[in-house]
């Protein structure tokens, strides 16, 4: 089965992955093996919950995760580096999340696959 995908100008990307991700669960034969799914959807687990938990702290200013703001070496103005400590902040947390939202969909992909892989099967 094969589909021509070519995003139009009003299209977006997330429709092209998203359709191509549904093709991929269609398909009725596996492409990873059960020890490679059950691999994946526990890394992608544990993915999903760290990275949530280090965008919630991300987000409420936690000082452990000072060091891993992008600041300018040298302020003049300390309104201006409280102003940008937020918003790296802010930024961080959102980037967390969307990693988050990645390893979601590799979560439903792994565990897609085990679930092809353990499934009882008569035909021959």
């Amino acid at each position: 089965m094969t589909i021509g995908i070519t995003p139009s100008l009003t299209s977006s990307y997330t429709d092209c992955l998203l359709i191509c991700l549904s093709v991929l669960l269609q398909e009725k034969m596996p492409f990873c093996g059960p020890k490679c799914s059950l691999c994946c959807t526990i890394v992608s687990i544990w993915g999903i919950v760290q990275l949530v938990l280090m965008g919630v702290f991300f987000y409420t200013h936690s000082v452990a995760l000072a060091e891993d703001l992008t600041l300018k070496e040298h302020y003049d103005d300390l309104n201006e580096f409280y102003k940008d400590v937020n918003a790296s902040y802010e930024q961080n947390a959102y980037n967390c999340w969307i990693a988050a939202l990645i390893y979601l969909v590799t979560l439903c992909v792994s565990v897609h696959q085990f679930w092809l892989n353990n499934r009882v099967s008569y035909q021959v």
